[in-house]
């Protein structure tokens, strides 16, 4: 795995490491580090036989369209079900999921358990059989891809503090298998951006496990030594999930969950033990509308040019049956 890039910034007195992982996958691609591991799931359940897979999306969510990018590549028929209120149309999300290929499938329904049930009744109804890729990509391979992050890293940035950015807490539970496999001592915070107070101390720490199983390079004392204060620290921010950012940052940087993390940072910033490193998971994109009041994108791509993919596309059709 190659580090996409590393950009430096000053914090009040203090240097601030960016690691632009959201340039892993620019337009039209999601603009994405989730999709890190992703390629080579989708290689494995191709060559295993499986042709068609589904996914269950937010509102908020890129994977469907990071999905379709990749099925593409392998030759897999996507399903990609996403929570449709019956008021805007298409979100941008899932048109760039169609010009990839992907099957877009609106229902009504917001709750995870709730939404997954009506997916799965959806699929039985039509006779699919699909695979199911877990929400969040919340699976061995997306864990260990984000491990490798922390290996190929420069040394002397993994002394201090390293913040992620987290909602499923797959990338998290990459970044903390990989300190634990490289034998760092670095201070590992995960920023929720939600009010879901629940911690997600066992659910990260069953994802490593989980991936160790497959990769036998940890005990499992060693995988739970890392949980200590000293190693690992979530901050649950008491935020609706959804909710935009408007707090402006020197680089494209997702509204939902990386920017309330990086204003968390620059809040506590005097506490932190340095260096600072901030994952950037994902740059800046409107649901609905892709680019709009001043968000930025990828960066790279223009307001105009993402107009124009889209315009290329034509009408969008959706599967309501």
């Amino acid at each position: 795995m190659l580090i996409s890039k590393i950009e430096k910034y000053r914090v009040f007195d203090d240097d601030i490491f960016v690691i632009r992982e959201d340039l892993c996958s620019p337009f039209p691609a999601p603009n994405n580090s989730k999709v890190i591991g992703l390629e080579q799931k989708l290689e494995t359940l191709r060559k295993e036989g499986h042709h068609v897979i589904a996914t269950q999306n937010t509102r908020i969510s890129r994977l469907g369209w990071g999905i379709s990018w990749l099925s593409k590549k392998f030759d897999l028929v996507h399903y990609d079900f996403y929570s449709d209120a019956g008021k805007r149309g298409v979100p941008f999300f899932q048109r760039m999921s169609q010009s990839f290929g992907g099957k877009i499938i609106p229902l009504r329904g917001n709750h995870s358990r709730i939404f997954g049930a009506m997916v799965k009744q959806w699929l039985k109804k039509h006779k699919i059989n699909a695979y199911m890729l877990p929400l969040g990509l919340s699976m061995p391979e997306a864990v260990f891809s984000h491990s490798e992050l922390v290996r190929v890293l420069p040394s002397d940035l993994l002394q201090g503090t390293f913040i992620v950015p987290a909602s499923s807490g797959t990338i998290s539970a990459g970044i903390i298998y990989g300190v634990a496999l490289n034998n760092y001592r670095t201070n590992v915070i995960s920023v929720f951006s939600s009010n879901f107070k629940i911690s997600r101390h066992k659910k990260i720490l069953n994802m490593i496990l989980d991936t160790d199983i497959k990769n036998h390079l940890l005990s499992e004392k060693a995988i739970r030594k890392i949980f200590s204060k000293k190693h690992w620290d979530e901050v649950i921010l008491n935020r609706r999930y959804g909710k935009v950012e408007k707090i402006l940052t020197p680089f494209p940087c997702d509204v939902y969950l990386d920017r309330p993390a990086w204003k968390w940072m620059i809040e506590n910033i005097g506490v932190l033990k340095k260096p600072v490193v901030f994952l950037n998971v994902g740059g800046e994109w409107n649901p609905f509308s892709g680019i709009n009041n001043g968000l930025r994108g990828d960066g790279l791509t223009s307001k105009e040019e993402v107009n124009k993919y889209l315009e290329k596309l034509g009408g969008v059709k959706v599967d309501t049956n």
